[in-house]
């Protein structure tokens, strides 16, 4: 048993009252989805609330339909037929697990009969018939998911086009089928189709909605939808449970810390999930309860499964999720301030003396006790696991639609269409290299609300990742940037501009240009503003009358005081900028049709800026002024611990003297030091508080 705390149980009632509210429309007399609507629902109540009221009538309907055969799909007409029924093969297989009713296992050999009777005259032999191995599998049909395996093999990969969430769910079937008969090609087949998924996917880990196999990368759909995300996570749970390769569940992290999260909508937008977003512009698209609802909520409960798992010798942590878990007789909870920090707890909690194993990146150091990663644990014990987080920076070139350009990264030249710094598992921050180098994402562990920085044409565009940050610079005609991104999260950049005025631009409305389904907008609340530099109170945003306390408007050439602070929101995304007022001529408000913000025109040449993306939970409203935000930490270093202590903002990364005798590369309270300049050093700590030096 494994129950979600904090923000990730929010994160599952959220889901599923929109699952919940899906009740009123499972039946759709008529419609090819209709069916396999109402099995997705059986499914996913079934596993997360099997008292649910309305469970009991919709499964006897459905086992009703069946027996009357009113539920078989045409399969010479109907190349959707396999995977219409396979579906609700799945959601009565679902039920039967939890209740172990004979008459519903009844009607779901009913419908693997009717599959594998029949997959074999499905019109044009869609490769979407493959979809029905993992469910024949389960219903005891082998013959015939072998049958269908040995038919389809790559057919995923000849098409000219294939759906994200199938090609996903043909691996994972491929892998139960290697997993019961332990035939490699099987096996090989999954792998196949692995990496070819991997090369076109986003550097958020999403999926376009259609992956374009016989073309290259950058051709595939931009636009995507929750149910690619959901099975991608799927297919690679699937085979790190097959391989033991802890790569494999890297990349579900990968998905679900940005996509997938991503993907799913505020309470208020009906707490489900979105289909034709647009990573390319942070673009969020429109509910999507017919499927995304569904699929987004099983793919949420089953990487919860994983976070803590059963093996022989006792029990294995391996996603860094806040639970609580029974599992084997033990009883345990995680605590992890991951990936927002390195550093998790692990509280042994009762139950029986286990083995516990934790799955972890390479480089951790477990803190207390001492010892190693395996060793019998009793109630009461606690594990302190430090992961070092990283940055690194990876060029994306997927996606058609966007333009790609030239980046150099560490004196290598790749074309991309965005730029991606990341801090361990997380997308920091997505440059869009194509359309000036703008910053289109911003990590705050929900949905990135659109946002801009500068624009027009960028060139030269050159990164170097060394000392341990990422340091980003493009020429715009005669405007220069350099952008540090410091470790940690929030995200913290430091932002160097010569020879012009720069902007930071929230959208007010995103256009999504989309071939298939035509342009789609969505709107965004106008930003308010502040310009105070004192943040004590700041974090109050006033939702009705669009502001903050104290706040200026933000109107089109509307000049606000040069205090050295800016700060906007929407209400639920929010950004800082400090900035030296002596070198600023003057900050305007801009409203332009499509986005709202504030540009800076400098008195020089030179123009340098702070700017800092709060997360929900951390709003940075301490009281502190510009001035004392300005200063160092202070900080001393004695008998391998390093002190720190205010004034900085707290969360944020610290800068710290170089003649305390730290260095790059040390691990500092599960913090990573890295260069910042001759003078100092950066790491992003808590403070005040006493840190060891790793």
């Amino acid at each position: 048993m494994i129950q979600p705390t904090g923000w990730l149980a929010e994160r599952v009632e959220r889901a599923y009252v929109a699952v919940s509210n899906l009740r009123a429309s499972l039946w759709w007399p008529g419609s090819m989805w209709g069916f396999e609507h109402v099995a997705r629902w059986i499914r996913n109540v079934t596993l997360h609330d099997p008292q649910h009221p309305a469970l009991r009538g919709a499964v006897d309907e459905l086992v009703a339909l069946v027996e009357a055969g009113k539920v078989f799909a045409d399969y010479p007409r109907n190349g959707l037929a396999a995977y219409n029924e396979e579906e609700v093969l799945a959601g009565l297989l679902a039920h039967y697990r939890h209740f172990h009713e004979e008459h519903v296992l009844a009607a779901a050999r009913q419908m693997a009969e009717h599959i594998s009777a029949n997959h074999s005259t499905l019109a044009g032999n869609h490769y979407y018939k493959a979809l029905a191995i993992g469910p024949l599998l389960e219903a005891g049909a082998v013959a015939a998911a072998q049958a269908i395996a040995e038919d389809q093999q790559l057919a995923v990969l000849q098409q000219k086009e294939a759906h994200g969430a199938a090609a996903a769910m043909i691996l994972t079937g491929y892998v139960k089928l290697f997993e019961q008969t332990q035939t490699r090609r099987y096996l090989d087949w999954a792998l196949a189709i692995h990496e070819a998924i991997r090369v076109r996917q986003f550097v958020t880990g999403g999926l376009g909605e259609c992956l374009h196999f016989t073309s290259p990368p950058a051709e595939s759909d931009l636009h995507d939808e929750t149910c690619q995300h959901a099975w991608w996570m799927l297919a690679n749970l699937a085979l790190w449970r097959v391989t033991d390769d802890r790569r494999y569940l890297d990349q579900v992290e990968r998905t679900f810390y940005n996509h997938f999260l991503f993907a799913q909508l505020h309470r208020g937008e009906d707490g489900g999930f979105c289909a034709l977003g647009d990573v390319d512009q942070g673009f969020r698209g429109q509910h999507n309860y017919i499927c995304c609802d569904n699929e987004g909520f099983f793919g949420l409960l089953e990487v919860i499964r994983h976070a803590v798992t059963e093996i022989p010798a006792g029990v294995s942590v391996n996603l860094w999720l806040p639970v609580e878990a029974e599992v084997n007789g033990l009883r345990l909870r995680v605590e992890p301030e991951y990936p927002v920090a390195g550093r998790a707890t692990i509280r042994i909690t009762g139950g029986v003396s286990r083995e516990l194993t934790l799955q972890l990146p390479a480089g951790v150091e477990v803190l207390e006790p001492v010892g190693s990663l395996r060793r019998v644990w009793s109630t009461g014990d606690v594990v302190r696991v430090l992961i070092p987080l990283r940055m690194s920076v990876e060029a994306d070139n997927t996606g058609f639609g966007a333009r790609s350009v030239p980046v150099t990264v560490d004196g290598v030249t790749l074309p991309a269409k965005r730029l991606a710094v990341l801090h361990g598992p997380v997308v920091a921050v997505l440059f869009r290299t194509g359309h000036g180098c703008q910053l289109s994402w911003v990590w705050n562990g929900d949905y990135p609300e659109p946002l801009e920085s500068n624009g027009g044409n960028a060139e030269e565009i050159v990164v170097d990742t060394a000392g341990g940050l990422a340091r980003v610079r493009w020429r715009e005609g005669a405007t220069r940037h350099e952008v540090t991104v410091l470790p940690g999260l929030p995200v913290t950049l430091d932002w160097r501009t010569t020879g012009g005025p720069v902007s930071l631009r929230y959208a007010t409305a995103k256009r999504t240009q989309n071939p298939r389904y035509g342009p789609i907008a969505f709107p965004y609340p106008f930003p308010a503003v502040t310009t105070r530099d004192d943040l004590r109170g700041s974090n109050r945003f006033v939702a009705g009358g669009g502001s903050f306390s104290l706040a200026e408007a933000l109107v089109a050439d509307g000049e606000l005081a040069k205090t050295g602070t800016v700060r906007l929101s929407n209400g639920t995304f929010r950004a800082i900028c400090h900035y030296d007022p002596t070198t600023v001529a003057t900050v305007t408000g801009r409203v332009e049709r499509d986005w709202a913000g504030v540009e800076w025109t400098p008195v020089g040449n030179e123009l340098r800026r702070r700017l800092i993306f709060p997360l929900g939970d951390r709003p940075l409203s301490q009281d502190v002024t510009l001035a004392e935000w300005q200063a160092r930490a202070r900080a001393e270093v004695a008998d391998g611990w390093l002190v720190l202590s205010w004034p900085v903002i707290e969360h944020t990364p610290v800068l710290v003297p170089r003649s305390t005798g730290l260095r790059a590369g040390q691990m500092v309270g599960g913090a990573l030091v890295a260069e910042y300049d001759a003078e100092c050093l950066v790491v992003r700590l808590p403070v005040p508080g006493r840190y060891r030096i790793g």
